[in-house]
């Protein structure tokens, strides 16, 4: 149904010039996609509100998304589970956050092996969206460019006594890294 609608839209838009019929199917896929990305965020921002840790899961998300983007990782076989997978994963990471004592160290300690993981395996492509000798030398390269920045933020975060901000990105790159494995 959803996707009739998506038609539906660059239909309209094709048969009024604004698009080429020859990239309705681009369209249709980004429309998709996009309402995908806007349900994702609506969800977050829902489950953030349910458990009282909205900022937490910005923060997670801003972290994640740009990280996973370049990185690659597990996919799910449909979009209904990728939605499934990705809510379960957002309440599992607020649960860690809220619940598990941390410690500056353990911070650091954490965010270091993760970040190996990453190193060591991103860009880990789908069989969807295999990509090429220079895809993935760029792909590795702007991982590693977001990976660099946001460690830097994580111990900026601890210096300034503002550890609660450096757990959410650490969980950033503790979940994307066992995204990396389960992908391989």
């Amino acid at each position: 149904m959803k996707m009739k609608v998506f038609d539906k839209i660059t239909e309209k838009l094709a048969s009024n010039n604004i698009i080429s019929y020859e990239d309705k199917d681009l369209y249709t896929y980004g429309f998709q996609q996009g309402s995908l990305l806007l349900l994702n965020l609506i969800t977050t921002i829902i489950i953030g509100l349910i458990f009282n840790m909205l900022w937490q899961c910005i923060i997670f998300s801003v972290a994640y998304i740009p990280l996973r983007s370049y990185a690659g990782g597990y996919h799910a076989k449909t979009q209904l589970r990728c939605y499934l997978f990705s809510v379960a994963m957002i309440i599992i990471v607020v649960l860690i956050i809220k619940y598990v004592p941390w410690f500056d160290l353990s911070i650091i300690i954490i965010t270091l092996i993760s970040s190996g993981v990453i190193l060591s395996l991103a860009p880990v492509e789908d069989s969807n969206k295999p990509l090429d000798s220079k895809e993935i030398q760029v792909y590795k390269k702007i991982t590693r460019l977001i990976l660099l920045f946001e460690v830097f933020l994580v111990c900026v975060f601890i210096d300034l006594g503002y550890s609660e901000v450096s757990i959410c990105i650490m969980m950033a790159f503790t979940t994307l890294g066992v995204m990396l494995v389960l992908g391989e």
